[in-house]
């Protein structure tokens, strides 16, 4: 995925952006991306989002650039990840020890099924209802995409990511109430933290950007159609189109 990333030192001393800096650079999985403009100022760009919400809209943008496949590996990823968010949401709202957290995610952190587990669980301790799950046949399709190497088609990623999307859109609706709200704010502090290290350490000005992932709440709440989406994303120019009419 590409990110549109921008001078932060330029910003800071002109009072607008360097419009021949603009560029789109791949995404690292750091989320921090370093760039040197023309006029030689090395800058961090940020991206704040969860690591759910960055692998949402790269299966999106695969489905929209006709790589299907790699949507549905992507889309699988995300639901994992949001799992993991909420687990550790929910525990750091209950404010129990950050270590002992990471001790229990090391346990399970390579076997898939017992992290699932551990979610459901956790869901139903906290709503008072069960999680629905993905149905079976869009899990048949996942594990034949993932271990058989099926090369689906785009109704089968589209239907798959939508699958994916109501399973997120139980989770999120949950995560957004007002009883998270410092904690999701202490974590997402703590992630810009971790993504800033370097760029403090080598004493450079940074940037923050986000990318357009089909997971925002707002979003959504308007609008519970992944195709829709694809087909907003396919209207758009990319950022690799943003970035070269500054060229």
């Amino acid at each position: 995925m590409h990110i549109l990333t921008f001078c932060a030192q330029c910003l800071t001393e002109y009072g607008v952006p360097n419009m021949t800096c603009f560029e789109a650079k791949i995404l690292p999985d750091d989320g921090a991306c370093k760039i040197t403009c023309d006029k030689g100022h090395s800058t961090v760009i940020i991206v704040q989002d969860e690591k759910f919400e960055i692998l949402a809209g790269m299966a999106a943008r695969d489905i929209a650039e006709d790589s299907y496949r790699s949507s549905v590996l992507n889309f699988t990823a995300s639901l994992e990840r949001l799992y993991e968010f909420f687990i550790r949401l929910i525990f750091r709202a209950k404010k129990l020890d950050d270590l002992k957290v990471d001790r229990l995610w090391r346990q399970i952190r390579k076997q898939s099924e017992r992290q699932f587990g551990a979610f459901m669980t956790l869901y139903l301790t906290e709503t008072g209802e069960p999680y629905v799950p993905l149905p079976d046949s869009q899990t048949a399709l996942r594990n034949r995409v993932a271990h058989d190497g099926l090369i689906c088609s785009r109704s089968e990623a589209l239907e798959y990511g939508q699958a994916v999307w109501d399973c997120a859109w139980q989770i999120i609706k949950v995560v957004r109430a007002d009883k998270y709200a410092e904690a999701a704010r202490s974590m997402m502090h703590e992630r810009l933290e971790v993504r800033l290290r370097h760029a403090r350490q080598d004493g450079l000005r940074h940037g923050t950007t986000s990318v357009y992932h089909p997971f925002h709440y707002e979003l959504m709440a308007r609008d519970p159609s992944l195709e829709n989406f694809v087909r907003q994303l396919i209207d758009r120019p990319s950022d690799q189109e943003i970035a070269a009419m500054f060229k």
